[in-house]
């Protein structure tokens, strides 16, 4: 049996009561309601208790603002498994008796204004009955006089859905490394909220990340990278002036939505544009407050690796005064042909993607064409890289990240850890170094005691190991000098490339 009652009652009707024992569901819409009686704890078959202090289709200028407090028989409803609190004015505090409904799935809790502790809080510590154990959504909205969320929340194993919205006093949030079932975080409005839990990392089978104006929200850790199963990320109107690099390990990334802070100093787009290659999977991206640089650092990104599923139709670029904003605007810096001034995201991006199809029919077909005894066939990977960036921009666009990379590093005082006996630093630091034609980004230092090691800067790898390829006795030019066996060094462009057949190098 279903059960509303939709009208301005002071108090419930004795006769409810009768129905105690066939009752499922109920649903109490009353501005008026003065108290809820103990005797509702009787419905011992009840599965959903919706309470609402508005009328249906009534503005919040009828909300309740009488009915101060509910009964602590509430534990007693045992079958209860949704249970929905919501537009109580004067509703100052819930019984703690409410930790012992171990059935309940759905909290939804909203526009409780002056509720400043939730069960589980202070009383909390003396109570070992706060189970919940089958709690597997918990919504918090509008409870602006919300300081703190109970540390009990990080126990709710079999959460799945966490909404914390327009709680304006909450500075941070508990621990959360205990909500191994948590596939949606939603956080939103929350003011003075400064930092996400350092225990996010945890949040193995997490796939949905919604943070909503969380104007204190400087940054995101590094650890969000290890929210692998994360498909959906959306991160708008934070104080965000950046990235964490790890971004590019969130893989798993289907839909993307990033506004950046109009700051100076403001590189979060330009860092996404980093990771965009590793998120080979991403199909909607949604970016606000984009400036021309981004623009281009994005566009460069997208020619060099053309997603496979990005959808740009489905996708909405905005600058900050809420202007639509194209690839076009910088189509000549993009290499694009004239015609491509007119063209929309979408007509450029699948123009980039056919000419990645070419590079690599060029690639294939040369080796099947031309046979292994082919001096061409013999070229290696790096070679073809070299010949795609001609194209696609790929390789430079890799370096030019990774100067970056160590100039911030190096201006934050970063360290990058050497294999040499513990010492830290860019690599560079310690002895002198040598460049290998035959092993592309490889370079040679040598120590003052006579030993040698070798450091990748591309991929910032340092191993005592001689790479594959390593030619010896190749120094590091800038102007045509002998490397190697013979091969002369020219400048083209941004490339060096070997004279010698055999050799090629960035």
């Amino acid at each position: 049996l279903t059960k509303d009652i939709s009208i301005d009652l002071l108090e419930l009707p004795a006769d409810l009561c009768e129905l105690r024992a066939e009752v499922l569901e109920l649903t109490v819409e009353s501005a008026a309601l003065r108290e809820v009686p103990e005797w509702l704890g009787e419905f011992v078959h009840l599965e959903l208790l919706r309470l609402d202090g508005t009328l249906c289709d009534v503005g919040d200028e009828y909300m309740n603002d009488v009915l101060e407090e509910l009964p602590a028989s509430l534990s007693d409803l045992r079958a209860l498994r949704s249970l929905t609190i919501q537009n109580f004015s004067a509703l100052h505090i819930l019984p703690e008796s409410i930790g012992r409904l171990t059935s309940l799935e759905i909290l939804h809790i909203e526009g409780c204004h002056p509720l400043q502790e939730l069960p589980g809080m202070s009383a909390m510590k003396h109570l070992t009955s706060f189970t919940l154990d089958n709690l597997q959504y918990l919504y918090l909205w509008s409870l602006s006089d919300l300081a703190k969320l109970p540390s009990s929340i990080g126990n709710l194993t079999g959460l799945r859905d966490l909404r914390i919205v327009s709680c304006r006093m909450i500075m941070e949030l508990p621990t959360i490394e205990g909500l191994m079932s948590l596939e949606t975080l939603h956080i939103e409005s929350c003011d003075t909220l400064r930092e996400l839990p350092a225990s996010i990392d945890a949040l193995m089978v997490l796939q949905t990340l919604h943070l909503n104006l969380l104007p204190n929200l400087k940054a995101l850790l590094v650890s969000i990278g290890a929210l692998i199963a994360l498909t959906n990320l959306n991160v708008y109107f934070c104080g965000l002036t950046d990235l964490p690099s790890s971004i590019e390990s969130l893989t798993a990334l289907r839909t993307l939505m990033l506004s950046q802070e109009m700051h100076p100093d403001g590189r979060a787009l330009k860092t996404l544009a980093c990771a965009l290659p590793a998120l080979r999977l991403l199909q909607r991206l949604v970016l606000f407050g984009v400036c021309e640089d981004d623009v281009l650092a994005l566009g460069r990104s997208l020619k060099a690796w053309p997603l496979p599923l990005l959808d740009l139709d489905n996708s909405n670029w905005r600058n900050a005064s809420d202007n639509q904003i194209c690839l076009t605007s910088c189509w000549e810096a993009l290499g694009l042909p004239p015609e491509a001034a007119t063209w929309e995201n979408t007509a450029i991006l699948q123009h980039w993607r056919v000419q990645q199809e070419k590079v690599a029919a060029l690639a294939s077909g040369l080796h099947a064409q031309l046979g292994a005894a082919s001096r061409v066939s013999s070229l290696n990977d790096v070679a073809l890289v070299l010949i795609a960036d001609e194209v696609l921009g790929g390789w430079s666009l890799l370096k030019l990240w990774q100067r970056e990379r160590l100039a911030r590093e190096q201006a934050h005082g970063v360290q990058t850890c050497n294999i040499e006996g513990g010492k830290t630093g860019p690599a560079e630091h310690f002895g002198s170094f040598e460049f290998s034609a035959g092993a592309p980004g490889w370079r040679r230092y040598s120590l003052d005691d006579g030993r040698k090691y070798y450091y990748h800067r591309e991929i910032a790898t340092t191993q005592w190991e001689v790479p594959p390829g390593w030619i010896e006795n190749t120094v590091l030019s800038t102007n045509s000098e002998t490397l190697g066996e013979g091969g002369a060094a020219s400048t083209v462009g941004e490339w060096d490339v070997l004279a010698d057949d055999d050799a090629w190098s960035a």
